[in-house]
């Protein structure tokens, strides 16, 4: 029985398909612009709002997740996944009521989507009705992982756990994955009673406050059928992305080889690559779109779903033309002559943004990190030699006042040894070897101080400090400046923290020194960040934020880049220096983009945008 109602479902709804395939395509397009045209705004007004909130410019991902903890935060959390999930089930709606709308006759298009937005109100009670039960559902599992993590991996440092992974870790990883588990479970369980309910609030007429409990009502005994069902959606989406991935990716590794023999030929290969690419992947969203609504609509009837009264006396009037596919040559050439423009406008805007500039700064991460162990002076030797302009190094201070060059909050990823470093006397810190645990060789390596590094970087190297903040910081900003102007390398340093508090406070002690601000991400005007840098999670470092920097003259430096072709695209995105472990490695990437041609550089950058692994650059 199971079987033969999953199946029934599953070939209703592809019966359904070959009727209307092209008035759900279109709709579910239409309705994509119009929440494009109405979201964009409402996401804007939300972001001025919060920042108006917290009476700040700009906020960092430090400041976002902050905000977040506190109540407003958490309630603007909610009401935006709220908005996020009415956004989805408005155009499941749409999809839904063009279907029902062609049963008894030829639905429209427009007339459907008006229908949907004229229900957005109940629609979005319906969704924060539901997210609330998720937070409900979800909330002791969250507390208890948090109570997990902080019982058995508060002790060190949360790096040395990551790393090494103590048996207390796979412990804490074993109790999560069951958590997970458990709520996922769960989960599953509740949406797969509530699968029901979009069309029973539009349809037939049940209240936001009744529609989760009438699904799970309608759906007792099914809530499998419900679950392969969707497995089986998910199954179909991701292998037509997966074989449609595969198939424009080999098609493009002939292609476009073919084709740059000439640059006019390379740059409309590049483009008709990145046209066919951003097709390819709008055309796979309406199709996951339209078959899981679909889908939603077989079980809906498959379950005693009927228009009441009032409903068919609506959606009478939701009649239109259907829409037909018709060519004709005049057609598919004033097609063609489109996509061929847009992909010759496509490639050329893509050859005039490739930066040929290789002058950028290589900033050993904690010196040569990866080939030495990290914030010693073998590692920042190393990275002298590998011929980096920087060293990324980080400071703390111990508990006699020292300022000593150590990353974590403990010894114990570098060492095994949980002396905490603010509890810690520069003579106990500095007597540890942390160099036999990355190799032999440097057993005899220790946490170096900042005057140490200071004094064998004097006219060789320039050095980026950043300043941990720990919650166990007395004077380090003060003790920094002074250290550096001890030393008289004042010049050769830059500062920088993952607090805005403490850039803050560099920046009101010396003025005219550079300081920066870590971050992953910024909301708001980044003009407005009080630093004259940033460093940039890789990741985030887009072309955009890149410009959004210079305009607001700032540098950008991005981190960590231990691969040549993330070298190599963030060089091309115009970023002022790459933070990386392997500077060497960074080294011969600018070495070899100063040997590349134009249309190598496009490859370079069509490799990026497809998510392969370029020849060109491949160590």
């Amino acid at each position: 029985m199971f079987r033969e109602d999953v199946l029934e479902i599953i070939y209703a709804a592809r019966n359904r398909l070959r009727q209307a395939w092209l008035q759900l395509f279109v709709a579910d397009l239409l309705f994509k612009l119009l929440t494009f045209v109405v979201l964009v705004p409402l996401v804007v007004v939300l972001l001025h709002v919060l920042l108006w909130v917290t009476e700040r410019g700009t906020l960092t991902d430090i400041d976002v997740v902050l905000f977040l903890l506190t109540p407003v935060g958490a309630v603007g959390m909610l009401l935006l996944a709220a908005v996020w999930l009415g956004i989805t089930a408005i155009e499941q709606a749409t999809l839904l009521s063009l279907l029902v709308a062609g049963e008894d006759g030829e639905g429209s298009v427009l007339a459907a989507t008006g229908t949907a937005f004229r229900n957005s109100a109940t629609v979005v009670n319906l969704m924060c009705r539901l997210v609330c039960w998720v937070v409900a559902v979800s909330t002791p599992g969250v507390v208890g992982a948090g109570l997990v993590a902080w019982r058995l991996l508060g002790k060190h440092d949360i790096n040395f756990y990551l790393t090494e992974k103590p048996p207390e870790f796979l412990f804490a990883v074993g109790i999560g994955v069951v958590l997970v588990a458990g709520l996922t479970a769960a989960l599953l369980r509740l949406f797969s009673g509530w699968f029901l309910a979009v069309p029973l609030l539009i349809f037939e007429g049940v209240s936001p406050r009744d529609a989760l409990a009438s699904s799970w009502k309608r759906l007792a005994g099914s809530h499998w059928v419900v679950l392969a069902v969707l497995g089986s959606w998910i199954a179909t989406v991701l292998l037509i992305t997966g074989v449609g991935t595969a198939c424009l990716v080999y098609a493009a590794g002939l292609v476009v080889p073919l084709a740059s023999h000439t640059l006019p030929g390379a740059i409309f290969a590049i483009g008709l690559t990145t046209l066919l690419w951003a097709g390819m992947n709008l055309v796979i969203q309406l199709f996951a779109s339209v078959i899981f609504s679909l889908l939603l609509y077989s079980t809906w009837k498959k379950y005693g779903g009927v228009v009441t009264s009032s409903q068919k006396t609506l959606f009478a009037c939701m009649t239109g033309q259907q829409y037909q596919f018709q060519g004709n040559a005049w057609g598919i050439l004033f097609v063609t002559c489109i996509c061929v423009v847009t992909a010759i406008l496509i490639g050329s805007a893509a050859a005039t943004n490739i930066s040929f500039d290789n002058s950028i700064d290589i900033i050993g991460h904690r010196g040569a990190g990866g080939i030495a162990p990290e914030n010693t002076l073998a590692a920042i030797e190393k990275a002298i030699r590998a011929g980096a302009q920087w060293v990324e190094i980080d400071v703390q201070e111990t508990i006699d006042g020292e300022v000593v060059v150590i990353h974590d909050s403990d010894l114990m990823k570098v060492a095994g040894v949980g002396l905490k470093v603010w509890e810690a006397t520069r003579e106990q810190i500095t007597s540890v070897d942390i160099g036999s645990s990355f190799d032999p060789q440097f057993h005899a390596e220790r946490v170096p101080t900042l005057q140490e590094v200071l004094g064998i970087c004097k006219g060789r190297i320039g050095v980026i400090i950043e300043l941990k903040s720990y919650g166990h910081g007395q004077m380090l900003e003060q003790r920094v400046i002074d250290l550096v102007e001890s030393a008289e390398s004042e010049r050769e340093v830059q500062c920088m923290s993952l607090s805005t508090d403490v850039v803050a406070r560099l920046k009101e002690l010396r003025p005219d020194w550079p300081a920066g601000l870590l971050l992953s991400l910024a909301v708001g005007d980044i003009g407005n960040i009080k630093a004259d840098f940033v460093a940039v999670n890789a990741r985030f470092a887009t072309r955009h934020m890149v410009e959004r920097a210079h305009d607001a003259g700032k540098l950008l430096y991005a981190w960590t880049c231990n691969d040549p072709v993330s070298v190599s695209s963030l060089v091309g995105r115009g970023v002022d220096g790459v933070i990386t472990d392997f500077p060497e490695m960074a080294q011969q990437v600018l070495e070899q983009r100063a040997e590349l041609s134009l249309v190598q550089r496009l490859c370079v950058e069509l490799a990026e945008t497809l998510e392969v692994q370029p020849r060109i650059v491949h160590q």
